[in-house]
């Protein structure tokens, strides 16, 4: 009797162990990314021309990366595709595990990049020459396509003040 109870323990567990993996896969699936190649930042900064953004490089084997995107999850209700862009430097990781870890952050709406299968060190460049691969690294473009470099974590602070300036701009015209 008590060998029939745990079978039927074991199954029940199987079933909500599987139920749960499948809502993880789901929803990592949610998770759009493009591939950043040694020419995408023309193709991010003309996207966004006339507004201000910021552009935040991280990996998933930084732990304040991973710090910073929980703190990209607190303000979700401020961040859009108009003003975040992350971009995964992880080309070498299955594009899977940058999905989920994303999904579990609840950053699926914004505009998410990898690196591609190029050379980490020619991307980088391609950003900025005077980087060396610090993370996580944010840039903040103002909307005359200027930007402004930051190594190291963002604080709820620095990402408050630059929301406030953001949103305090007057609208760019369309042409």
């Amino acid at each position: 009797m008590k060998l029939h109870y745990l079978s039927k323990i074991k199954t029940v567990m199987g079933l909500v162990f599987a139920a749960y993996c499948g809502m993880l896969h789901a929803a990592s699936e949610d998770v759009q990314l493009k591939m950043f190649g040694s020419d995408s930042l023309v193709d991010i900064t003309s996207a966004k021309s006339g507004q201000p953004f910021m552009m935040v490089l991280w990996s998933i084997d930084c732990p304040p990366c991973i710090k910073e995107l929980s703190l990209f999850r607190d303000f979700q209700p401020q961040l859009s595709k108009k003003n975040i862009v992350l971009i995964s430097i992880d080309g070498s990781e299955p594009v899977s595990v940058i999905q989920q870890v994303l999904a579990d952050h609840q950053l699926g709406e914004l505009d998410q990049w990898i690196f591609s299968g190029e050379m980490v060190e020619r991307l980088r460049y391609a950003i900025d020459p005077e980087w060396y691969g610090e993370l996580p690294r944010t840039y903040f473009y103002e909307r005359e396509g200027n930007r402004v470099a930051h190594s190291g974590m963002l604080t709820e602070k620095i990402l408050t003040e630059w929301l406030q300036y953001s949103e305090s701009l007057p609208k760019a015209v369309s042409k």
